[in-house]
């Protein structure tokens, strides 16, 4: 479990980019990491959550 957390975490940072001010990962790149390591989308908000990492170009316009 804990190695599937790791390889989670490193997905999420290897999509996600610093705008200058918070590191920010691309909703589609949080979907398609999900649907590639099989987890619950909510997994990954709160592996973000915990980062500090902010959700942008939401597919929903939720987020910018």
């Amino acid at each position: 479990m804990e190695n599937n957390k790791e390889e989670l975490i490193n997905a999420i940072l290897k999509k996600s980019f610093n705008d200058g001010k918070k590191l920010k990962l691309p909703c589609p790149e949080a979907l398609k990491i999900a649907q590639q390591l099989s987890v619950n989308p909510l997994e990954i908000a709160r592996i973000c959550n915990k980062r500090n990492i902010r959700f942008c170009q939401c597919q929903l316009g939720c987020f910018k």
